[in-house]
């Protein structure tokens, strides 16, 4: 799929499906704020995920979602330096369940199980658009990432309340990387993710924004190899399932070590980051 026609698929949703691994039927309209945690929860309940069942519980009512806000402005976003693979993307197909969807996979962490029934959510409520990036040279699909556009601002607030902020009409949305594991290590995400962001300015976007948890050191690395910078960092504390939300700048360049907030950062000693972040 070339860019031309990738930036096209950006108007029609993403597939609904019901193959083995995904949820059963159209997640619904409106919710709230919880309605993913919900749908993922009967979601895990229904294939007897219990122990990452419980997990999602206690983070849904008592967790602490740390997470720095990045931007990119894609006109001055070059991505001829990250040719270290050949790839091809498409959009989501039927086909990719079995790689990308099935939480009963072996191998997967509790975490990773918790991020396949996120996904399967996002997909059947119907964000628009969801890719599929594959290796030319094998044929094979090594990474998935959501592309989400102005477009879909009403269905976000419909389905995940306030957890994700207006998007701008020259503004798009990236969500819920995920890189096959035979593929890490090994520099794919930001290669896989600058075809994804050429097929956004090939739509006419102008910068995109996305989400990455303080403790995830290898993604912000990643993330900012591609250019992005960080310009807030935003902290969602539960209490009994009431979100307490506190937002302060990000650091300056200074204060990042390996893109990972130093303990001597300002922002650090405003709101102090959980202990396995620092």
């Amino acid at each position: 799929m070339n860019t031309a026609s990738a930036s096209e698929s950006m108007k029609k949703p993403a597939p609904s499906m019901g193959e083995p691994g995904h949820l059963d039927g159209n997640a619904p309209a409106a919710r709230g704020g919880y309605a993913h945690r919900l749908e993922a929860a009967v979601f895990l309940l229904r294939r007897g995920q219990y122990k990452t069942l419980l997990s999602l519980l206690w983070e849904t009512f008592f967790g602490v979602a740390d997470m720095m806000v990045l931007r990119l402005e894609l006109g001055s976003f070059r991505s001829e330096h990250l040719r270290r693979y050949a790839l091809t993307v498409r959009t989501v197909e039927p086909r990719d369940a079995a790689d990308f969807f099935d939480i009963k996979a072996d191998g997967l962490t509790g975490r990773e199980r918790r991020d396949v029934a996120m996904r399967t959510f996002m997909l059947n409520a119907g964000i628009q658009t969801c890719y599929v990036v594959e290796d030319s040279r094998l044929g094979k699909p090594c990474f998935l990432q959501w592309l989400i556009p102005f477009s879909e601002n009403n269905r976000l607030h419909q389905v995940y309340g306030a957890w994700y902020p207006d998007l701008r009409p020259d503004e798009a949305m990236i969500e819920h990387a995920y890189v096959m594991p035979s593929y890490r290590g090994n520099g794919l995400l930001p290669c896989a993710t600058a075809k994804i962001l050429e097929i956004a300015r090939e739509a006419g976007v102008r910068r995109i924004v996305t989400f990455i948890p303080t403790w995830n050191t290898n993604s912000l690395k990643s993330f900012m190899r591609l250019g992005f910078t960080p310009y807030m960092r935003r902290t969602d504390r539960k209490f009994f399932g009431i979100r307490y939300r506190r937002e302060h700048p990000a650091p300056e360049p200074g204060h990042l070590a390996g893109g990972v907030i130093r303990k001597d950062s300002p922002v650090a000693q405003v709101f102090p980051l959980p202990a396995r972040a620092l």
